[in-house]
């Protein structure tokens, strides 16, 4: 550290990310030739909490205290010249910062609390106090990328950090991924995202691919890995689909819609077999019923007493519309009037003998109620 030729001070600043109390601890060294006495502090928001003098080359001075700060507060370490100008040049600093935990008797500054939005991104970062004028705000892109101060009017007041800082301590950025300092890529177990791409990394190394298919596929399907249902699913580096406002990827294998859709399919197609294993015995009933009414084969298949009823009743009711239509036609035309049944053993439907009007038959025969024909 140099202070100036005119007496200026040199200045080292901590801002606090949170408040709670603080332990301070370190030293300054003279490391300046000659004899040269230089003074030096620590500052809390202006006020000193420590002074002391560095009296030539080799001479340390240490310091070590405890402070209660609010989030934004300013620890200053200062270098003077002690009245000597540039004779005191050069003095080294080394310091040391840390929170105090809760089993040392301090408040915990290590408690944060995380309210996310419905992605479960970190939106905001509250201290253990609570208190909005500590509160610390991360805002994102669709596809992840971070904003900071001086994006869309962002400022440090407003709770915003600078480009990459990570002045509140939390890496668990976008849905929660843990995002890594040096590369900006988040981690999401099986592969690593970019954000600034809206890509991953690397493809999905499953051949299953968002439906993880595997064996049910055929194996000369190009398309074996994707779900031709979701077009994004063809680019194994997608993300959620391409709609990363409504999904998230839990594992960097597979989006959660693919998971509901495969899952909403599989349930349907499991209530239109049970709907089909209901019907199906009715169904047989009903048409064996009919077929033996009308002297037909019947249906081999399993039946239920509900439907052969069913089956009967519409026999029935075709036996008495067919009855009527032949009397009908009885009455109405001369000479003989055929009923159209088809001929069958049971009687119920069957066909009678032509009755009509004159003719050298006459009304010689009577039909009854069933249809049969009687001498």
């Amino acid at each position: 550290m140099h202070p100036g030729p005119q007496g200026q001070q040199t200045v080292v600043r901590w801002t606090a990310p949170s408040s709670g109390t603080f332990n301070i601890s370190g030293r300054f060294e003279g490391i300046a030739g000659g004899h040269a006495t230089t003074d030096v502090h620590v500052m809390h928001n202006s006020t000193s909490i420590f002074d002391g003098y560095v009296n030539g080359l080799g001479s340390v001075v240490p310091y070590s205290m405890q402070r209660t700060v609010t989030a934004g507060d300013t620890i200053d370490f200062v270098v003077g010249d002690g009245g000597n100008a540039y004779w005191s040049d050069s003095t080294g600093l080394g310091a040391t910062i840390t929170g105090q935990s809760v089993a040392q008797g301090g408040s915990g500054t290590g408690i944060q609390w995380l309210v996310t939005d419905q992605l479960g991104t970190p939106r905001m970062v509250f201290d253990q106090t609570g208190s909005f004028a500590s509160v610390k705000r991360h805002d994102y892109l669709p596809f992840g990328e971070e904003l900071f101060v001086g994006a869309g009017g962002r400022t440090e007041g407003q709770g915003y950090a600078q480009v990459y800082s990570v002045s509140d301590g939390n890496r668990q950025k976008f849905t929660q991924k843990e995002r890594d300092n040096e590369t900006g890529l988040d981690y999401f177990g099986a592969r690593y995202y970019s954000s600034m791409q809206g890509r991953f990394t690397s493809p999905d190394e499953f051949k299953g691919g968002p439906e993880e298919l595997f064996g049910r596929v055929d194996p000369h399907d190009p398309l074996f890995y994707a779900d031709t249902a979701e077009p994004q699913s063809l680019n194994k580096y997608h993300y959620c689909l391409n709609n990363p406002l409504r999904y998230i990827d839990p594992d960097g294998h597979q989006t959660t819609v693919a998971d509901r859709l495969r899952n909403a399919a599989s349930r349907v197609r499991d209530a239109a077999a049970t709907l089909v294993r209901a019907a199906e015995p009715i169904i047989n009933g009903a048409s064996s019923a009919m077929a033996e009414d009308n002297g037909l084969s019947e249906n081999p298949g399993p039946q239920s007493s509900v439907g052969r009823s069913i089956g009967h009743g519409f026999a029935a009711l075709q036996s008495v519309t067919e009855i009527v239509t032949g009397f009908a036609t009885a009455v109405a035309g001369g000479g003989e009037a055929g009923l159209t049944a088809p001929a069958c053993a049971s009687g119920v439907g069957c066909a009678a003998p032509a009755v009509g009007v004159g003719g050298s038959r006459g009304w010689g025969r009577s039909i009854d109620s069933w249809g049969r024909s009687r001498g």
